[in-house]
């Protein structure tokens, strides 16, 4: 039931991630904190901090920055000039060289 734990593990209780979606799903069900005390044997305190943890881990939203639509044709057309403008250049060079030898 317990997971091994990492260096990099964010998961203070040391569960896995099936045993924690099972007792936030208990979270919700008439007496969840017996029937998880009794399957996995830890204490009621315990599991209030683990409900306490992700739901308060869950409630907070990403801030997602959307692209600004102008912005990303801006950039779009810019790079489709520049790569038009390396090709061209690309091909006087090759004019070039060639004209030379």
């Amino acid at each position: 039931m317990l997971a091994k734990k990492s260096d990099k593990d964010d998961n203070p209780f040391r569960l896995a991630k099936s045993d924690i979606d099972a007792i936030l799903y208990a979270s919700d069900l008439k007496a969840g904190i017996k029937k998880v005390n009794s399957h996995y044997r830890i204490g009621s305190t315990t599991i209030k901090k683990i409900w306490t943890y992700y739901e308060h881990a869950n409630s907070i939203e990403p801030d997602i920055v959307k692209s600004d639509p102008i912005e990303v044709k801006r950039k779009r057309k810019q790079a489709e000039m520049e790569r038009i403008t390396k090709n061209i250049f690309r091909t006087e060079l090759g004019k070039l060289i060639q004209a030379d030898d």
